[in-house]
């Protein structure tokens, strides 16, 4: 069974840009590397762990999304050979 992309690598990129207390003081950047197009997600946020917590849940969505894709793609495939 086909268990969607694997990542190859995580990189996590964490940036405080501002001095001062904001919603927007840390970015946080994370790059999947997985086979074809890496997976690239960012976030910004008051704190690092909130701004962590969210850029997951965004590359999670991507993930699921390019297996969705290509599963879909492998059975167009397959229903165009039969026919």
């Amino acid at each position: 069974e086909d268990q969607g992309p694997r990542i190859v690598r995580a990189r996590v990129f964490v940036r405080k840009t501002s001095a001062h207390t904001s919603d927007r003081q840390y970015s946080v950047r994370v790059v999947c590397e997985v086979r074809g197009a890496d997976i690239v997600a960012e976030q910004e946020g008051g704190d690092v762990l909130t701004a962590l917590d969210f850029v997951t849940e965004k590359a999670e969505r991507q993930l699921r999304k390019r297996k969705t894709d290509r599963l879909a793609r492998r059975e167009e495939a397959a229903a165009a050979k039969q026919a």
